[in-house]
């Protein structure tokens, strides 16, 4: 059991990165992409110019932290790959806690990524559970 569970959060790591990588590069192009159609007025309430600087720190903290959880899953190495998990789901959630915060309302992407960073945590923690009693 302790193989499968580190599988799947490795996976679930690999599903977020891919999905930070997407999110931040069409975040890059916000000139011409989704992110052109986003209200200007949630950029005067954070403290960034534009969505490339969210875009940079997407694919930058949650992509290639997302990566490195995912590849430590899949070398087995235990205390790394359940840790390095919850501490990215972690930051998703503090980062998802703080814009929610500033912009003073709960939007559809703020739900979806608070709910990606729970299950995130939790299938850690089932992990090193399924480690530790295994």
């Amino acid at each position: 059991m302790k193989q499968k569970s580190n599988m799947i959060l490795g996976l679930y790591d690999l599903v977020l990165a891919i999905a930070a990588i997407v999110i931040g590069l069409q975040m890059l192009q916000s000139n011409s992409g989704i992110f052109s159609e986003y209200p200007k007025e949630w950029l005067y309430k954070l403290p960034f110019t534009s969505w490339v600087q969210p875009g940079i720190i997407a694919i930058l903290l949650f992509g290639a932290g997302n990566i490195f959880s995912a590849i430590m899953c899949f070398k087995n190495s235990f205390n790394m790959s359940w840790l390095s998990s919850a501490l990215v789901g972690l930051m998703l959630l503090l980062c998802v806690i703080t814009q929610v915060t500033i912009l003073g309302e709960w939007y559809l992407p703020s739900v979806e990524f608070f709910a990606a960073g729970v299950i995130q945590i939790f299938i850690s923690i089932f992990a090193l559970a399924t480690r530790k009693f295994s």
